[in-house]
């Protein structure tokens, strides 16, 4: 049976908001849009035609359509024509290009799961918000040749728990007798897990402090003394304290796939515990976690090749 999948694109484009002439009065750049009510939505379906470009491509019986185009805020732009309407009813499966990273779009894709965001205090939203607002505001640190941003993923740090697992990368999970190994594509982060005491934690570090459990053929696996102000719990910024405690519970519901349910308990910026859930896939034969070099692109290198 043949599969379709559709899949939209934005394409980029670059306005700019020239001097007004006296004749044309000044007005708020980008221009302010208002929601059009539903008797003009309903005229401009009616007259909607095909705009933008629509690519087809069929390989191993199955069929996919690629949409891009640059509505610039035009009604009528927005709505599909005759081609893409046709192309949307042969399609099982559609693909949206977003922004996760976005607050407004994280919260309405939360609402749409029926999960709120985290519970934070008043003042972790305030320090969410400003980490996001400068997340990609370069920085000097006290080393002249390197280049920061806001954002620690981008500063090359270790990435910590439990936004590791959310990144676009892969990971391996090495089982021992007495730990378990993990190790991350990003920034070469390796995070051990110990399945005896092995007491008190020495310091505070990148990935956390891990000891774990069997509870039947689930691993729980319990994290604390994290580094404190190194890095986000999330793509959207969301800070941690020190007092940050996590329960992650590992589960195979089949071969390919691993489940982690976590549980976060941070006093000093969230008013309650609050809980979420990652889904993985196995890779194929033959995949290995890579030597990740990202970040000699991201840094600024002097001449004699230090960071």
């Amino acid at each position: 049976m043949m599969q379709t999948m559709f899949r939209t694109a934005a394409l980029a484009a670059w306005f700019f908001c020239g001097a007004t002439t006296a004749q044309t009065p000044a007005g708020p750049c980008p221009p302010q849009l208002q929601p059009p009510t539903q008797a003009q939505v309903q005229a401009a379906a009616r007259a909607a035609r095909d705009r933008g470009a629509l690519w087809r491509i069929t390989r191993d019986g199955s069929t996919s359509y690629l949409f891009g185009t640059v509505h610039v805020g035009k009604l009528e732009w927005t709505l599909p024509g005759p081609r893409l309407r046709s192309a949307l009813a042969a399609t099982d499966t559609i693909a949206l290009e977003i922004d996760p990273t976005d607050p407004q779009m994280a919260s309405r894709m939360a609402g749409t799961r029926g999960k709120a965001p985290p519970p934070s205090i008043p003042e972790a939203l305030a320090e969410r918000d400003t980490n996001f607002k400068n997340r990609m505001t370069p920085k000097i640190t006290n080393d002249p040749t390197r280049f920061d941003s806001g954002d620690p993923e981008l500063q090359c740090f270790r990435p910590g728990v439990p936004r590791a697992n959310y990144m676009a990368y892969p990971f391996q999970i090495v089982q021992g007798t007495d730990s378990i190994l993990m190790t991350y594509e990003f920034a070469d982060a390796v995070r051990t897990v110990y399945l005896k005491d092995p007491g008190p934690a020495p310091a505070n570090s990148w990935m956390g402090w891990n000891v774990g459990r069997w509870d039947g053929n689930t691993l729980v696996v319990d994290t604390i003394n994290i580094t404190p102000d190194s890095w986000w719990l999330d793509n959207l910024a969301h800070p941690k304290s020190d007092a940050l405690h996590i329960v992650e519970r590992f589960q195979r519901p089949n071969r390919d796939t691993l489940q982690i349910d976590f549980t976060f308990d941070d006093p000093k910026t969230y008013t309650r515990t609050w809980t979420g859930k990652k889904v993985f896939q196995l890779a194929p034969p033959g995949y290995e976690v890579l030597e990740d070099v990202v970040c000699e692109d991201l840094l600024d290198l002097d001449k004699k090749g230090r960071y």
